[in-house]
């Protein structure tokens, strides 16, 4: 493991025992390269530089991170992935009652999309897919076709309107057939 010397960061700040972004990674269980993404993001506040010193011998500038930081991300971390599966379920019904797309759900609760599809089929089995629309959409299409229960009384009543619309076109037709009759014989429909 590498060391540091005290009050050897740019800002006066006593770094001794402050992990690096490799000790970070290893901490925390994740690769070096999400410490960085993290870092970009915001995520884990902007480290310090701090002189440290190398196994191979002499000292190098080394990015090292506030060890309160760390300890702050490895609790949600833990609170994350110690949860328990009908909490997560539950924040991914009430993602998806709320109109959030799978994508979403996968980066707000750090789940795999696999986790999230499944979750997801199961909420449509238990009535979810009546949830999709939503109480303003509903009385906008209410104004539209008509009033209806859920997914699927809008589409019983689409059905409706659609057969409606069929058998009205079909009455159109007939009669534009027969006054088309009418016009090549005139008087061939009065007798």
């Amino acid at each position: 493991m590498v060391t540091s010397t005290p009050n050897a960061d740019s800002k006066g700040i006593d770094t001794t025992g402050w992990p690096s972004t490799l000790e970070v990674s290893d901490h925390l269980g994740v690769s070096p390269n999400t410490v960085l993404t993290w870092k970009r993001r915001g995520r884990i506040k902007k480290p310090i530089k701090a002189r440290r010193a190398h196994p191979t011998g002499g000292f190098r500038d080394v990015d090292v991170y506030d060890p309160r930081d760390v300890e702050r991300l490895a609790a949600e971390r833990k609170q994350t992935s110690a949860r328990d599966p009908g909490e997560c379920a539950a924040r991914v019904f009430e993602m998806l009652d709320a109109g959030a797309p799978p994508r979403t759900i996968v980066t707000a609760l750090r789940l795999t999309p696999h986790e999230v599809e499944d979750l997801r089929e199961r909420w449509m089995d238990l009535g979810g897919s009546d949830i999709v629309i939503g109480p303003a959409a509903q009385a906008e299409l209410e104004k539209h076709v008509g009033t209806f229960d859920g997914v699927a009384g809008l589409v019983s009543r689409v059905a409706q309107i659609a057969s409606s619309v069929r058998d009205a076109q079909q009455v159109r037709d007939r009669e534009a057939a027969v006054f088309d009759e009418s016009c090549r014989y005139p008087g061939a429909g009065a007798g």
